[in-house]
């Protein structure tokens, strides 16, 4: 047990330092594209690819986390895995091509036409590639699978950045999707030895499972993409292009922190999934580590929305800073369920996962539309929060009644990190309110390169005094100081 939960808290940590190298590259893109791009282009771009994410979504089936789930999974189940993926990428493309124009006339945009015709290129290409590369996670071999993800990041950043420079317009996204499918395809037959063959002897075995996570995937859907069609619908290609940015930076926490844990976390759930005391354990130790992460990522921009947009988006996106303020809360609500999902569907109870899931899109849509339809993007993300609201104790209700997990312990574990995201939102809000104001504007940058300084130090200390006042107790906090100790090479101990 021991040794699983260093491999866990390893994998969690690489994974997550791994994802901020990815996604630096994936930030700096974005603020690239956004000075040399207009509201305009992100928008079209988000209507061509609204039509595609429902369609991923519908032939995903995760059957990446049913190979993991299955431990003894063989050349069977790996090889019908890959046949479904590949035969649904076909139809797929197909769908796009066919339609296209309908979906132009739906937007009364016509540029949708070609960025749909190039993305079924790229989602054909994405659907072949190698299966074998899931034996990274399930093997708890994290460095692997950030370097295949890393390469093909690398590709699309330097083909979208310089075609930006290049042609001055919505391209530059399309042709950079692209390059990262074509990436990803070569990659995944480079680093992996495994060669698929076409076959459909294991898809009963294989959708017993499969068809409730793909279930979940339809309900999350509507539940998180439904205000696309909704803004793009009523508002038009610059409101939604606000919307999809300030969505995009509020979920940074989330994508970038919560998610890599959850990826390397989730193999060692499907190996503890037969004993509930000690999945439990490793729940509450993994979601001390989530909040210890996200939570303060999702207050700090909460309380720097303003100057994040101000300075690394420029003025023509003024309007999405209400909208990222209000995704940023719904964001910390979202982190402070954890990776409750995760544990239920390691425990093969993908069924009640769904239940629970359910009731996301039937609190959101109506919200969205009364919302959005009234108000445009900040509408919409005012719809995003309030359905978030009630699905925290729903969620924990669902895992204690799974589990026997007992609330008091939730709290135990998570309450350090809370208190101390809430003392750092004071104080940056105090240090912007009085740096922020009466610097130049030449120099607000720096400003807020302070208020975040000033934000990491408030937390990190407010966290570790709470930490050695509760007596220094086995959790979140011991576990990231062990790991950066290692890092370091037992300096941090020794001073």
């Amino acid at each position: 047990m021991q040794d699983l939960q260093q491999k866990i808290t390893a994998g969690a940590f690489w994974m997550v330092g791994f994802r901020l190298v990815e996604r630096t590259l994936g930030f700096v893109s974005t603020l690239i594209l956004a000075r040399l791009l207009l509201p305009e282009d992100f928008g079209v771009v988000a209507m061509a690819l609204s039509i595609m994410a429902i369609l991923e979504l519908l032939g995903s089936f995760n059957l990446d986390m049913v190979l993991i789930q299955k431990q003894q999974a063989g050349r069977d189940q790996y090889d019908t895995a890959w046949t479904i993926r590949v035969i649904y990428g076909v139809v797929c493309a197909l769908l796009l091509l066919l339609l296209a124009y309908p979906m132009a006339a739906f937007y009364r945009e016509d540029r949708v036409i070609p960025i749909m015709a190039v993305t079924a290129l790229g989602t054909l290409l994405a659907s072949c590639e190698n299966i074998g590369t899931v034996d990274f996670r399930k093997d708890l071999r994290f460095q692997m699978e950030f370097k295949f993800r890393l390469r093909r990041k690398l590709v699309g950043f330097f083909t979208a950045v310089p075609l930006a420079f290049l042609l001055q317009n919505y391209w530059a996204l399309v042709l950079g999707s692209l390059a990262t499918s074509v990436a990803g395809l070569v990659q995944s037959y480079t680093m992996h030895p495994y060669r698929p063959r076409f076959s459909l002897v294991a898809v009963r075995e294989l959708f017993a499972f499969a068809g409730w996570l793909q279930l979940n995937n339809v309900l999350w859907f509507l539940h998180s993409k439904s205000s696309s069609f909704v803004i793009g619908r009523v508002a038009g290609a610059s409101a939604l292009g606000v919307f999809t940015l300030g969505s995009e930076i509020s979920a940074l926490p989330s994508t970038e922190l919560t998610a890599p844990i959850n990826r390397a976390v989730y193999p060692g759930y499907a190996r503890l999934a037969h004993d509930h005391a000690l999945l439990n354990a490793e729940f509450l130790r993994v979601l001390g580590m989530i909040w210890l992460l996200a939570l303060p990522a999702s207050a700090g921009i909460a309380v720097l929305a303003e100057p994040i947009v101000h300075v690394l988006l420029g003025p023509n996106w003024t309007a999405a800073v209400p909208v990222l303020q209000v995704l940023a809360v719904q964001g910390a609500l979202q982190i402070a369920q954890g990776n409750i999902g995760y544990v239920l569907m390691a425990a093969g109870r993908a069924r009640l996962f769904t239940i629970q899931l359910a009731l996301y899109p039937a609190i959101s849509l109506p919200l969205i539309v009364y919302f959005g339809g009234r108000n445009g993007a900040i509408g919409a993300a005012w719809g995003y929060l309030l359905a978030a609201i009630p699905m925290v104790p729903i969620s924990y209700a669902v895992m204690t009644r799974v589990t026997g997990l007992r609330l008091s312990a939730v709290l135990s574990s998570v309450w350090r990190p809370a208190f101390g995201a809430l003392l750092m939102a004071a104080c940056v809000y105090g240090f912007w309110k009085i740096a922020g104001s009466r610097v130049p504007a030449a120099w607000t940058i720096l400003a807020l390169a302070g208020a975040v300084l000033v934000g990491a130090l408030a937390y990190a200390v407010s966290v570790y005094v709470l930490w050695r006042w509760s007596g220094r107790p086995a959790s979140a906090e011991r576990a990231a100081l062990g790991w950066l100790n290692g890092r370091l090479g037992g300096r941090l101990a020794r001073a």
